[in-house]
């Protein structure tokens, strides 16, 4: 099990769960980021946000935000 948070650079990954309330969960899902997701990381900025390449399009996403899903690498 890996988070989102922890990918760097280039990793692709699919979104496997998410975890958080209720409330995290439907605003990751409002941004395209559910199960079953494929998503490409651009810049995984250190501290700051993650740049995603999802299906939608390209996405920023916090890092608190970022370790609330799993993901399995690819």
């Amino acid at each position: 099990m890996k988070f989102l948070a922890e990918l760097k650079n280039g990793d692709k990954a699919v979104v496997s769960g998410l975890t958080g309330g209720t409330g995290m969960q439907r605003n990751l899902a409002d941004i395209g980021i559910s199960p079953g997701c494929r998503l490409e990381v651009i810049s995984s900025g250190g501290c700051g946000r993650l740049l995603l390449s999802t299906s939608r399009g390209r996405i920023a996403v916090g890092h608190k935000m970022a370790g609330k899903v799993i993901v399995s690498v690819k």
